[in-house]
Protein backbone atom coordinates (compact mmCIF):
# COMPACT_ATOMS: atom_id res chain seq x y z
CA UNK A 1 0.00 0.00 0.00
CA UNK A 2 1.54 3.35 -1.00
CA UNK A 3 2.15 5.94 1.68
CA UNK A 4 0.43 9.31 1.41
CA UNK A 5 2.77 12.28 1.36
CA UNK A 6 1.39 15.79 1.82
CA UNK A 7 3.96 17.16 -0.66
CA UNK A 8 2.77 15.00 -3.57
CA UNK A 9 0.75 16.59 -6.35
CA UNK A 10 -2.67 15.11 -7.02
CA UNK A 11 -2.96 12.98 -10.12
CA UNK A 12 -6.38 14.22 -11.23
CA UNK A 13 -6.40 18.02 -11.36
CA UNK A 14 -8.39 20.35 -13.59
CA UNK A 15 -5.22 21.39 -15.45
CA UNK A 16 -4.42 17.93 -16.78
CA UNK A 17 -7.98 16.60 -17.20
CA UNK A 18 -8.33 17.72 -20.82
CA UNK A 19 -11.63 19.56 -20.21
CA UNK A 20 -12.08 23.33 -20.35
CA UNK A 21 -12.51 25.08 -16.99
CA UNK A 22 -16.05 25.43 -15.69
CA UNK A 23 -17.46 28.96 -15.58
CA UNK A 24 -19.45 30.54 -12.78
CA UNK A 25 -21.15 27.88 -10.64
CA UNK A 26 -24.54 28.54 -9.07
CA UNK A 27 -27.49 26.64 -7.67
CA UNK A 28 -29.87 25.83 -10.60
CA UNK A 29 -32.95 25.58 -8.36
CA UNK A 30 -35.36 28.55 -8.47
CA UNK A 31 -35.13 30.88 -5.51
CA UNK A 32 -38.00 30.99 -3.05
CA UNK A 33 -39.99 34.18 -3.34
CA UNK A 34 -42.25 33.50 -0.36
CA UNK A 35 -40.97 32.80 3.15
CA UNK A 36 -41.03 29.18 4.24
CA UNK A 37 -43.75 29.40 6.88
CA UNK A 38 -46.65 31.59 5.91
CA UNK A 39 -50.24 31.25 6.95
CA UNK A 40 -52.55 31.02 3.98
CA UNK A 41 -56.29 31.52 4.06
CA UNK A 42 -57.41 28.58 1.97
CA UNK A 43 -61.07 27.66 1.68
CA UNK A 44 -62.07 24.59 3.67
CA UNK A 45 -63.83 22.10 1.42
CA UNK A 46 -67.36 21.12 2.40
CA UNK A 47 -67.73 17.45 3.32
CA UNK A 48 -71.07 16.17 2.13
CA UNK A 49 -72.80 13.00 3.21
CA UNK A 50 -75.16 12.02 0.43
CA UNK A 51 -76.82 8.82 -0.71
CA UNK A 52 -73.57 7.63 -2.34
CA UNK A 53 -71.45 7.86 0.84
CA UNK A 54 -70.16 4.46 2.01
CA UNK A 55 -68.75 3.82 5.47
CA UNK A 56 -69.18 5.08 9.02
CA UNK A 57 -70.09 8.72 9.48
CA UNK A 58 -66.94 10.55 10.66
CA UNK A 59 -66.97 12.43 13.96
CA UNK A 60 -66.95 16.21 13.89
CA UNK A 61 -63.69 17.82 14.93
CA UNK A 62 -63.22 21.36 16.23
CA UNK A 63 -59.88 23.15 16.43
CA UNK A 64 -59.19 26.25 18.53
CA UNK A 65 -56.24 28.41 17.55
CA UNK A 66 -54.61 31.57 18.91
CA UNK A 67 -56.07 31.23 22.42
CA UNK A 68 -54.77 33.19 25.38
CA UNK A 69 -52.77 31.49 28.11
CA UNK A 70 -55.61 31.96 30.59
CA UNK A 71 -57.96 29.63 28.65
CA UNK A 72 -58.01 26.31 30.50
CA UNK A 73 -59.73 22.99 29.87
CA UNK A 74 -62.66 23.56 32.31
CA UNK A 75 -63.60 26.74 30.43
CA UNK A 76 -63.58 24.90 27.12
CA UNK A 77 -65.65 22.05 28.62
CA UNK A 78 -68.38 24.56 29.55
CA UNK A 79 -68.61 25.74 25.95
Amino acid sequence: MPEVDSNQVGLNTSKDSGFPPVGDLRDPRPRRIMPRHTEMALPVPKFKLDEFYVGPIPLKEVTFAHLNDNIKEPFLAKM
